[in-house]
């Protein structure tokens, strides 16, 4: 997979768990941030910006 399609990946991912998961706190998504933003450069300063997120169109607009 190519960074991009990962990073949408997770930004499908984070929309799901807000639809279907609404009743769970948001920042159980952010742990699986580190699993999708590593290994390349700007991952850490990325992963940064991604944790003070609070919901899905957040990290859409940081992605995107």
């Amino acid at each position: 997979m190519s960074l991009s399609e990962i990073l949408n990946t997770m930004v499908e991912h984070t929309k799901s768990f807000e639809k279907e998961m609404f009743f769970k706190n948001f920042a159980v998504m952010k742990k699986h941030f580190k699993a999708y933003v590593h290994g390349f450069v700007g991952a850490k300063e990325l992963r940064v910006k991604l944790m003070n997120t609070t919901n899905a169109d957040e990290v859409e607009k940081i992605i995107k």
